[in-house]
């Protein structure tokens, strides 16, 4: 049922139009509904949550209770007309003050309305999650209320300030967890005792900010949680993965040192434990470190212990189980191939990526099965092959041979402009022949052309590639765009690629954020 009003009284009907008892199960059933709620609009979902609340407040501070002819504190059971009933025993539950649940599902409410891309970085929504937390504390100690915070409470708040990503939200989380253990020292409620979700959520809060300082703080938090025993899988993945993303100076380094304190502590390691390793060792770059990626990655597909000499990357507590690789594994191996400094990184690519292909055809295990994002990388691979001619030519088969396979099957999925873009950068770096590359670059951008996916990124590498006499006549229905115009650019866009207007139906079928500059 939904709640409404009648005569400024407050009611609940059920599907069948009949009136039922009004209580707080039926407002936390409507709270848990909107915080539940896939609305892309969740501040506006927050409001909303936040009137039901004023309702009970309303309701509570009123005193609106309908009174029978008796006087006494209830109402009457009515029809969907609104006709009176026989039946009394239907009562408005006297007890409609707000209680824990009540508080916690708003919090949830204006946590999820988070969101750091709004202007304000999602600091409004922070706060009055802020506000509500700190609203629960003042009624629970000052006005003896059922409304004592607990451990999801403080946890919903946390969060909320995590999901800004910045330092303001860091430092908030921070605090409150800081609330957290004075508040549990004082106490000794064991409802407010931290636990390793909460030191979580401030490594997430710091990793976010993606600054030098902000990572050597997460790094201490990580210390911290280990002497004192609240420290998880999750709490080293976290910190590695912030350490990734931030491209930090050798980061590679610190990474592997984290996964050796994993290993010291007899952590069990999983899938993102492994796969963020890779990432980090592939970003050393040279051929030490493509080796060690690559046989972690064996290491992963034999599901084998430490003692195996293919695990040769000098652990000093080697696990005593590795976890299964998945898609992203094998992903993240190719995408160190593509990066590294290795001449010859077609033919390990191709290993890697038949050992993708066979594992997924021998057992259709979804986890493993290859996606768009492992074919592009893959191309890349290709495309970014040096060497011999005789060895770009070898590359340049792979490449197109995988993308006849992906626009034969499309199992794996379809060709993206990703795949594009690597395609046409093959072409362009292996092709010799200037009859010959122009040929392949119009064939392939006609097609992604017909297909309404021309990106940025394809148009810049056609346009690197592809020698100017051919580009004239395949952008002849583009217009030109003086780049030297600031309104006629936009920010971070090559200067190459904002000399050209595309026709919209160019990049019908991909994303906004992805197109060009439009006719």
């Amino acid at each position: 049922g939904f709640i409404m009003t009648d005569n400024n009284h407050p009611y609940s009907y059920d599907n069948n139009g009949t009136f039922i008892r009004l209580n707080k199960v039926v407002f936390h059933s409507v709270l848990l509904t909107l915080a539940n709620s896939q609305n892309d609009n969740k501040k506006e979902t927050a409001l909303k949550a936040q009137g039901i609340i004023d309702l009970l407040e309303q309701i509570k501070e009123e005193e609106l209770f309908l009174q029978d002819k008796n006087s006494t504190t209830r109402t009457r059971a009515h029809n969907k007309n609104g006709a009176d009933d026989d039946n009394d025993d239907l009562l408005i539950d006297d007890d409609l003050k707000p209680n824990t649940v009540t508080w916690s599902l708003l919090l949830r409410c204006w946590a999820n309305a988070v969101n750091h891309s709004d202007i304000d970085k999602g600091v409004n929504a922070a706060e009055q999650a802020d506000s509500i937390l700190q609203r629960m504390e003042d009624l629970y100690k000052y006005e003896g209320e059922d409304a004592k915070p607990n451990s999801i409470s403080f946890t919903l708040c946390m969060q909320a300030w995590m999901k800004c990503q910045s330092e303001k939200g860091a430092e908030r989380t921070l605090s409150i967890l800081e609330r957290m253990e004075k508040l549990y020292e004082e106490s000794g409620d064991i409802d407010l005792k931290p636990n390793v979700i909460h030191y979580n959520v401030c490594l997430s809060a710091l990793c976010a900010v993606q600054s030098e300082k902000s990572l050597e703080e997460a790094r201490k938090l990580l210390k911290r949680m280990e002497l004192i025993g609240i420290i998880d899988t999750a709490s080293f993945n976290t910190v590695m993965t912030g350490q990734i993303k931030a491209r930090t100076r050798d980061c590679h380094l610190v990474v592997w040192s984290l996964f050796e304190d994993m290993n010291r502590l007899n952590l069990s390691l999983d899938t993102i434990t492994y796969n963020v390793v890779i990432d980090a060792v592939g970003q050393g770059r040279d051929s030490e470190s493509i080796d060690k990626a690559m046989k972690i990655l064996q290491s992963m597909i034999d599901n084998n212990p430490g003692s195996d000499d293919r695990y040769d990357i000098k652990l000093s507590n080697p696990p005593s189980s590795i976890p299964k690789p998945n898609v992203k594994t094998f992903t993240r191996v190719l995408n160190a191939i593509a990066k590294s400094q290795l001449d010859e990184k077609a033919e390990p690519a191709r290993n890697v990526f038949r050992q993708l292909i066979g594992m997924y055809e021998t057992t259709k295990d979804s986890s493993i099965k290859p996606d768009e994002m492992a074919f592009f990388s893959f191309i890349s691979c290709c495309a970014n092959q040096s060497g011999s001619n005789e060895r770009k030519r070898f590359a340049l088969r792979l490449a197109l041979g995988t993308y006849d396979q992906l626009c034969k099957d499309q199992e794996y999925g379809k060709v993206n402009p990703f795949i594009y873009s690597a395609l046409i950068k093959a072409c362009g770096r292996l092709i010799q022949d200037r009859d010959e590359k122009s040929r392949l670059l119009e064939t392939l951008f006609t097609k992604c052309r017909d297909e309404g996916q021309v990106s940025r990124s394809v148009l810049q590498t056609f346009l690197k590639s592809c020698p100017e006499s051919s580009r004239r006549a395949i952008l002849k229905e583009c217009d030109l765009v003086d780049s030297s115009n600031k309104q006629n650019r936009m920010p971070g866009r090559a200067q190459q690629e904002d000399q050209y207007a595309i026709p919209t139906n160019w990049c019908a079928n991909i994303s906004e954020i992805h197109r060009p500059s439009i006719k």
